[in-house]
């Protein structure tokens, strides 16, 4: 049986997706400025690796806000 310790396997193989992991994953987004930006990286997602699009998160913010 998982523990709540236990981490899903996608994310061991880097710090980032680790720290999406432990911070993000599974969490609800109630704030309507997080979940347009959650929107518009998954979007950008499509056809590159989710770990490029989240990495360059902080560009996508300032050409969005």
């Amino acid at each position: 049986m998982p523990t709540s310790s236990t981490k899903c396997v996608w994310c061991l193989s880097a710090a980032d997706y680790e720290a999406y992991h432990d911070t993000h994953w599974g969490t609800p987004v109630h704030d309507d400025a997080l979940m347009f930006q959650f929107l518009i990286l998954e979007t950008f997602q499509a056809g590159l690796s989710w770990l490029m699009v989240w990495r360059k998160r902080e560009a996508f913010a300032e050409v969005f806000h």
